[in-house]
Order: C-alpha cells, then structure tokens, then sequence
C-alpha cells in the first residue's frame, strides 16, 4: 500500500443467486399458510421437487431456518411448598442381569428436593407409611396420602 492511501473497505457481500431462489416465495406463502403447524422440510421439498427444484435438502432447511417463526418455549410452572408439608414417594427396582431384585424407597422432598433411597424388601404400603415418616427427612411424622396406589 502506498503512503497516503486509505485501507480499502469492504461492505457486505451481495447474496449470492441460489437454486432455492424461483421458489422462496412458494416456501414463504406454505409457512404463513401452516401458521403455528411446522411443516416438515422433506415435505416441502417434495412439493418444490414437483414444480422444478433440483437443490439440497439442507440448503431448504437453512433457508427455513430463517424464515420460520421462534418456537415459543412451554411456561414451565414450578410446584412450590412449604417446608414440611409435601413429598413425592416411589419404588424403584435394581435388576442384575434379570436374576437378582432389589426394591427401593426413593422419597423427594417438596420444599428443599432433597432425596431419600433407602432399600427395602418389599413395595406394600406398610413399607410407604415406615420409611415416609422417617423424622430425619424432616417430615411431621404423619404420612398422610393424597394420591396413591397400592400394590
């Protein structure tokens, strides 16, 4: 570079013509069409196959990538209690090699998640209300059940 001569600036590159191109309108109009409804890319190139395109599937999906709505993420509510008044129980059984069975007390605190496992010899109800009131758990030392099954 000679003295006194700027650094030359380069902009944005202009977007290249692609095979994808004579068909973004149709591809647009399918996706306003399906509103909340994702239509799959291999469908959509079946149809865009049928009017003439002989492009890739992945430049088809990069190209819905752009242009397809945000998927909204689930609320996700939290359960929250008070220390003390609720646990999720369940049994959980080890096999080894399908020959040996060894049931578990797995109990989760409510309020801290804090886990119990203790392992058992059975999976009765007498089992639940034994190790449910376990003090150390932290729990009132009444197992009351509002939903469970018995086995």
């Amino acid at each position: 570079m000679l003295r006194g001569q700027a650094p030359r600036r380069y902009g944005p590159r202009r977007p290249r013509a692609t095979k994808l191109d004579a068909f973004k309108e149709y591809i647009d109009g399918r996706v306003q069409a399906a509103g909340t409804l994702r239509l799959p890319a291999p469908v959509l190139l079946r149809e865009i196959r049928e009017q003439g395109y002989e492009g890739s599937l992945t430049q088809l999906k990069a190209y819905l990538a752009a242009v397809r709505p945000a998927k909204k993420e689930d609320p996700f509510v939290r359960f929250e209690t008070e220390p003390g008044q609720q646990m999720q129980v369940d049994f959980v059984v080890f096999k080894r090699c399908g020959v040996r069975v060894l049931p578990a007390f797995v109990a989760t605190l409510g309020y801290s998640r804090m886990s119990f496992v203790r392992f058992v010899g059975d999976e009765t109800w007498p089992t639940v209300k034994r190790h449910a009131s376990w003090r150390p758990l932290g729990t009132s030392g009444a197992c009351r059940a509002t939903s469970c099954s018995t086995t």
